[in-house]
């Protein structure tokens, strides 16, 4: 039987969950000879991975989130070139912000010192073609601009390949191992921290709304500068600046998305942080689980969501949903986590100022919004 007829079955089985306290997710593999095989279509789960020079499937290369496994044993196939040397085998490239700094990273903390490249399989076969320049920048900030990176369109033998364990990642395993601490360290320690160090709030106002957020932002905002919060807008800056400013930010509050995944990497350990839900999901538990593993930081999570607006094609609780928030309970909060004072100014916005904004999202996206109560008001 050859390589190329043999069953899926006989390849060896995933090697189970990520562990941040060790295991295979703190274990280096070098395979000769391997063969890196690129998913052929984009899904949730993909056939794609490393396969040893005799066909058989390298389990280290199965990537985890939140307890289930997302790729499986490609079939085996015929190598269409060959890189010579020693590379780095970094996993799926993802082209989304918030995924390519938990999950693309997740194999990128080994020594550099003696890698001839970083190969990625891609995520999005038909979108991944070369990094984009804020990935480029994140790269060269981890001290690894000066090797050649390859997302692979097709399957390619690397004369000696290195496979990390999954350090990082969604689930349990947002924790992070103990390597993958040290990476971060390493990230934060090459950026110069920013002479401003005052209370950071994380805007999502100026992302443009296509991946919905929280009602009357902008009236959070209005209540957080007047505690002395400067209104930060991340894609607004490099992503060196970003970290710099990240590193002296001992206190910080954001909805909860990709931004926190970012400032988890350079965060001051023990510094102060609110994350206030923007939807009914449990997706902020990997922004806290990786806050308390890289920085000892125990973030305050505000759930403030009274109610939430989708559009009519969407559904509740998904990444287009909209929560309609009770700044009562979202100022409560943030004095309870020690992000504002008790007597600090605050507005609070009516339900008819929430339904006027719902309604303004519908038009942008031309669709009307549909609404789901989620406690009494």
């Amino acid at each position: 039987m050859t390589a190329t007829e043999r069953p899926l079955a006989l390849d060896p089985e995933p090697p189970g969950l990520p562990d941040p306290s060790g295991g295979w997710s703190v274990a280096l593999r070098e395979v000769e000879g391997a063969v890196v095989l690129p998913p052929e279509e984009s899904a949730l789960s993909q056939p794609c991975g490393v396969r040893d020079a005799q066909g058989a499937w390298v389990p280290e290369s199965a990537m985890y989130r939140s307890g289930r496994v997302t790729n499986s044993a490609p079939p085996a196939a015929e190598a269409a070139e060959t890189l010579e040397g020693r590379h780095l085998y970094a996993g799926q490239f993802w082209v989304h912000f918030g995924h390519f700094l938990c999950e693309s990273t997740a194999r990128l903390w080994p020594d550099p010192s003696d890698l001839d490249g970083i190969v990625f399989v891609p995520k999005r076969p038909a979108r991944n073609v070369e990094p984009l320049g804020w990935q480029r920048d994140f790269l060269a900030a981890a001290g690894l601009g000066h090797l050649p990176v390859r997302i692979l369109k097709a399957p390619t033998r690397v004369e000696r390949l290195v496979v990390p364990g999954q350090g990082f990642g969604l689930g349990p395993i947002a924790r992070g191992t103990a390597p993958m601490h040290d990476f971060a360290r390493r990230l934060a320690g090459r950026v110069r921290p920013a002479e401003r160090s005052g209370p950071l709030y994380l805007s999502r106002t100026g992302l443009g709304g296509r991946e919905g957020g929280a009602l009357l932002e902008d009236v959070l905002e209005e209540n957080l500068a007047a505690s002395g919060y400067e209104i930060y807008h991340p894609q607004e800056h490099p992503l060196a600046e970003q970290l710099a400013r990240y590193r002296t930010a001992e206190r910080v509050v954001g909805l909860d998305g990709s931004a926190l995944h970012l400032y988890g990497f350079a965060a001051p350990e023990g510094a102060r942080v609110g994350i206030v839900l923007r939807r009914s999901s449990r997706a902020w538990e990997n922004i806290g689980r990786q806050l308390e593993g890289f920085g000892g930081i125990d973030p305050v999570a505000i759930d403030a969501v009274e109610s939430e607006w989708a559009p009519e094609s969407a559904g509740f609780g998904d990444r287009q949903s909209w929560g309609h928030l009770s700044f009562e309970r979202l100022r409560e909060g943030l004095v309870a986590g020690g992000l504002i004072e008790e007597g600090a100014p605050w507005r609070v916005p009516s339900f008819r100022e929430g339904k006027r904004a719902a309604m303004a999202v519908g038009r942008a996206r031309g669709e009307p919004m549909k609404r789901r109560k989620r406690r009494p008001e």
